[in-house]
């Protein structure tokens, strides 16, 4: 590791979005040779992603608009933990809520 991030130490850090259960966070850090930066993260309490298959091993995909993209694109199911959840059962909901599907088991 290099010097520079020997000691990171944060300044400042504050909320630049909160909603929807979407968190932007945004903090300016400062570094062991006195540089400073600005980095902005998402605050989660985790997602998932499930890469599913059929019985004749097709795998199942959503088809879904994403902005950042601007347009319409093929993707695995998946989305937030839900307060109260363990990463397989959200799973097994968004997989469920996005297309329809059931799981017998996750490997």
């Amino acid at each position: 590791m290099s010097y520079k991030f020997s000691k990171v130490k944060v300044l400042k850090s504050k909320s630049i979005y909160n909603k929807h259960g979407t968190i932007i966070l945004e903090d300016i850090l400062e570094f062991a040779d006195g540089s400073t930066s600005e980095y902005v993260y998402f605050k989660s309490s985790g997602i998932v992603a499930v890469a599913a298959f059929t019985e004749d091993k097709s795998m199942v995909l959503t088809k879904q608009y994403r902005h950042p993209l601007r347009e319409v694109v093929y993707d695995i199911p998946g989305g937030a933990i839900e307060n109260g959840e363990t990463p397989s059962q959200a799973a097994l909901r968004e997989l469920e809520e996005e297309t329809g599907f059931t799981a017998e088991r996750l490997d």
